[in-house]
């Protein structure tokens, strides 16, 4: 069986609060860019860290107000 290949989600101006810890199950290997932009979270998704090969993260606009220093150990180096 071959997997879903998504390289790009845009999930902004969704008024989204959080996301879903198995939202990217499965894309690991190929999500390189996600916009969530123009929500209203309060932390950095801990949906994102399995994200291996992320290199464009968009949180703008959102209600983040601290971001802990290990939130981004685990994307690409190019983020």
């Amino acid at each position: 069986l071959l997997g879903l290949k998504c390289g790009r989600i845009i999930l902004s101006f969704n008024q989204l609060e959080n996301i879903d810890r198995k939202a990217f199950a499965g894309l690991h290997e190929s999500l390189e860019y996600v916009d969530l932009d123009h929500n209203n979270m309060v932390n950095i998704p801990y949906a994102l860290n399995h994200l291996k090969n992320l290199k464009y993260l968009y949180l703008s606009s959102n209600l983040i107000v601290e971001i802990p220093s290990h939130a981004f150990q685990t994307f690409c180096s190019n983020l």
